[in-house]
């Protein structure tokens, strides 16, 4: 979260203030299903990294 704040500002700074590689078509959307499979996924990447 750090490195990714401190390049947001750096980018900013600069002047740009919108995404370098624009997602043209691509469309997401937020609903339980999706946030169930992050979370999982998450969970399942933490608990393999920790051992």
């Amino acid at each position: 979260m750090i490195a990714s704040s401190v390049a947001v500002t750096t980018m900013w700074s600069l002047g740009f203030r919108n995404a370098l590689y624009p997602l043209a078509d691509a469309s997401f959307q937020m609903d339980l299903s999706s946030l169930l499979v992050t979370v999982a996924t998450g969970l399942a990447s933490g608990l393999a990294g920790w051992r």
